[in-house]
């Protein structure tokens, strides 16, 4: 990248919306990174939100349903995954928090 084409993207922001556990947000992570490689003076801003969050701890769907979805999700990707699921998620709120402290 030129001097001149740094310049043009030294006031750029970036402000990327993700919540933790949002598969197509944590899957985009590569694609994220090569953005920023190819932008190098722009800022990024990471906005954390709750995409799930059930009442009483109560999962919206089994463990085997959720890996299913976000195997679908991996292959239009290319997001690693793990073998398997033994709790489904209920509650994004404990990661996001976990991760604006980080």
């Amino acid at each position: 990248m030129s001097r001149r084409e740094a310049q043009a993207t030294a006031g750029l922001e970036i402000v990327e919306f993700t919540d933790v556990f949002c598969v197509w947000a944590w899957s985009s992570e590569e694609k994220f990174a090569e953005l920023y490689a190819a932008l190098p003076g722009a800022r990024r801003r990471r906005v954390i939100g709750v995409l799930l969050d059930t009442p009483a701890g109560v999962a919206p769907v089994p463990a085997d349903e959720q890996l299913s979805r976000w195997r679908e999700v991996a292959a239009h990707t290319g997001a690693s995954l793990p073998g398997r699921l033994e709790r489904p998620l209920v509650s994004s709120w404990p990661a996001a928090y976990v991760a604006k402290a980080a």
